[in-house]
């Protein structure tokens, strides 16, 4: 997507994770990443991304961007990120729903002001059982960023992590059996991970949320990814 848009599917305005979708789906089914967005003003609402592979395997790529709204689509089995966002700015990725990723459901790197709201996040990188690598939502040197209201269910790693971020505030989100992937290989000496982590993080603020099932523990304040 290279120019200003609004791409509306059947479903735009419509939860990815609300049963009233039912059929009709506006479904993709790439050999790529479903929409790479590069320019700025774009917003993608209301589409079903199936099976997204190859390297760039992401259902939704906002590469460098600025004002983008991803919202209400729905992500199956992406070869690597659900959600995928590198340097950009006042990014918004609201009710999507996003399942079987094969490594991370959310990734940001990089860029600023980012919010993650209300997204449906199932089985992160679990596809590869006690050797997965996926988490539910990573942050990577990034800055201003909200995630809220969010809900990870079942995760190789991480319920959310933030590594070299800035004013970063994680609230009010549901994080269940988070650290299937336990290859002791990685992580701690006995491949245990938390329900939500930070290390190298400013002004963290975390709020509200709900952490039940995790392998380490609730919320770690340093360690590895």
């Amino acid at each position: 997507v290279n120019k200003s848009v609004t791409l509306k599917g059947a479903k735009n305005g419509v939860s990815g994770s609300d049963d009233a979708r039912g059929t009709g789906e506006t479904i993709i089914a790439p050999n790529s990443p479903g929409f790479h967005i590069t320019a700025n003003n774009v917003t993608v609402d209301g589409f079903t991304i199936n099976n997204p592979g190859g390297a760039d395997g992401y259902g939704v790529w906002v590469d460098g961007a600025t004002d983008t709204v991803v919202s209400n689509n729905v992500v199956n089995n992406p070869s690597v990120y659900g959600l995928y966002v590198t340097g950009s700015t006042r990014t918004t990725l609201q009710n999507n729903e996003i399942n079987n990723s094969s490594v991370d459901s959310i990734r940001i790197v990089g860029g600023t002001d980012t919010d993650i709201l209300g997204n449906d996040l199932n089985d992160s990188g679990v596809s590869l059982g006690v050797n997965g690598i996926g988490s539910g939502i990573v942050l990577v040197q990034t800055e201003d960023v909200l995630i809220d209201d969010n809900d990870i269910t079942n995760a190789a790693r991480l319920g959310v992590y933030s590594g070299g971020s800035s004013d970063v505030v994680i609230n009010n989100n549901r994080l269940d059996n988070i650290g299937t992937g336990t290859n002791t290989s990685v992580g701690d000496s006995i491949g245990k991970w938390a329900g939500i982590q930070a290390e190298g993080t400013n002004n963290l603020t975390v709020t509200d949320n709900n952490i039940d099932g995790t392998t380490g523990e609730g919320i770690n304040l340093g360690g590895f990814i």
